[in-house]
């Protein structure tokens, strides 16, 4: 159904609340208090029969009480009556719906999940949900969620199928000022799903990335039409749990039994999406991704105020497959003076623990005009000799000059341990990321979605590139059976056949009686 309707859920002018409560710990009280402190600007309409008034704010007993429809119903009803109550909104010409509503049968589906199905299927209503957390749009002032967070304004977009995930996120976002241009918890997806929001962000011109956590899809031809038309202009990013195969789940849990990751994972990286295997590094690569524009390379050089850091940073930068920068002579020529002549000029750089600020700058500047380095890393440890703050802040300095010396200015990465409050303050003005670790994974985050990029625009390989059969046991099986004088292979040799060539097939074993 593509966009369709979308511009109103995300941009309503006006919204009413079904199932508003004054009661406290119910969802109805919660969606209220988040509407009204998110700052809504539209109007706001509640709807519950039991109540005339909620917190001085008049309440109707129906929507078709409204003067005129809302352009957003937000659905906090119990099951029994959220469906005929999203069908009355269709009748009356509501355009959207965000409903939270649990369907007590679960992902399996009941009679809220197909009534609401059904609703959809006629075209005159987008649905989020049902069985979701719900969706902020700062931008717009609307928090129309169960979230127990709020968020700030910013350019990355997240869409999860797990109400969790999305709360994980915005408590995430809260300590590090990283602001949203929209969060949508999509739970059962009867109607807006992936490809609709993957459509949606890539069109937003106020989202640069967009982050995705999902369970299973429904639809996977309609979600790698939208992956690769929403990957050429902008980063998305992708946690899919299910890696390890394993049995139906019971419950009420939105996940459903996974298919082969292999074939995700082909997928994915088919479409140009990056994946991460979970949400820590989901957060490693929104904070580079969210705050520094893609660049070409992946040569890093690193710099340090201790020699184990950097050569710790150089180990990890090894174990995936990164690449040191080499540092061209010139530089090192330039560095003559600055860095004690005791140390070794090798990458990682190690400027020595007592490295006044100035040190750094000029380091850091140095390295960022080096044409042999894509990418700069700069870790601090604090001491007694080596102030924190003011190391942040030559930092910043490099950075900035170097930005007005080039139209590319190059990425820095900085690792601040026993970071404060302050230092943070400084590298998110300047829109640097910085961890206490994980620095090097982030790195590598923007390096391999530049890859997954130039991988969507080649030739699809003949065989994938870890795939290793093995030969010798396969001729193995085809020589033994033509020495036995066999014309064809048994069901067994079939099977350690196709087992060489890692084609999963169920075992075949001998039967002596039926």
């Amino acid at each position: 159904m593509g966009t369709r309707a979308l511009d109103l859920i995300f941009s309503p002018k006006s919204l009413a609340l079904v199932g508003a409560s004054p009661r406290p710990g119910s969802s109805g009280r919660a969606l209220f208090d988040n509407i009204i402190e998110a700052g809504f600007k539209g109007e706001i309409s509640l709807v519950n029969p039991r109540y005339e008034d909620i917190d001085g704010r008049p309440c109707v007993r129906t929507l078709s009480d409204l003067a005129s429809p809302p352009d957003l119903l937000v659905m906090a009803a119990p099951a029994e009556h959220a469906a005929a109550q999203v069908e009355e909104a269709e009748r009356l010409g509501v355009p959207g719906a965000v409903v939270m509503t649990r369907d007590p049968a679960g992902w399996r589906g009941g009679e809220l999940t197909e009534r609401l199905k059904k609703v959809a299927q006629r075209r005159r209503m987008r649905i989020v949900g049902p069985n979701c957390l719900g969706m902020l749009v700062p931008k717009a002032g609307l928090n129309a969620s169960l979230s127990a967070q709020s968020a700030p304004a910013g350019d990355l977009a997240v869409v999860s199928q797990s109400g969790a995930i999305g709360s994980a996120l915005l408590a995430w976002a809260q300590n590090r000022s990283v602001g949203f241009s929209g969060l949508v918890s999509a739970g059962e997806m009867v109607d807006v799903d992936f490809g609709d929001l993957l459509d949606y962000f890539a069109l937003d011109v106020g989202t640069r990335a967009i982050l995705l956590y999902i369970d299973r899809l429904e639809d996977p031809q309609k979600f790698m039409s939208a992956a690769r038309a929403a990957a050429r202009v902008k980063p998305v990013i992708v946690v899919k749990s299910g890696r390890h195969k394993r049995g139906p789940r019971g419950g009420s849990s939105v996940a459903n039994m996974a298919g082969p990751d292999t074939v995700y994972d082909a997928a994915f990286r088919r479409a140009g999406l990056l994946r991460v295997p979970d949400v820590d590094e989901l957060f490693e690569a929104a904070e580079a991704l969210g705050r520094i524009k893609p660049f070409p390379g992946n040569r890093l050089a690193i710099i340090s105020n201790g020699g184990g850091l950097g050569r710790l940073a150089a180990d990890r930068l090894a174990d995936q497959r990164g690449r040191l920068a080499p540092i061209e002579p010139a530089t090192w020529g330039k560095l003559d003076g600055v860095v004690p002549p005791d140390l070794a000029k090798e990458n990682p750089l190690d400027i020595d623990g007592d490295a006044e600020p100035a040190r750094f700058k000029s380091v850091v500047g140095a390295l960022l005009d080096d044409k042999t380095t894509d990418a700069v890393m700069v870790m601090h440890a604090p001491s007694a000799l080596s102030r924190s703050l003011e190391a942040a802040q030559a930092v910043v300095e490099a950075v900035k000059e170097a930005r007005k010396r080039t139209l590319s200015p190059k990425p820095v990465f900085a690792v601040w341990f026993g970071a404060t409050e302050e230092t943070d303050n400084v590298f998110e003005a300047a829109r640097i990321p910085h961890y206490q670790s994980g620095a090097v994974r982030g790195f590598m985050h923007m390096v391999r979605w530049n890859e997954a990029r130039e991988f969507m625009m080649s030739t699809p390989p003949n065989l994938p590139e870890d795939f290793e059969p093995d030969v010798e046991r396969a001729r193995s099986v085809v020589k033994q059976a033509i020495e036995r004088g066999h014309r064809w292979l048994a069901p067994v040799e079939m099977t350690m056949l196709l087992d060489a060539y890692d084609i999963p097939v169920a075992p075949a074993r001998f039967a002596k009686t039926p």
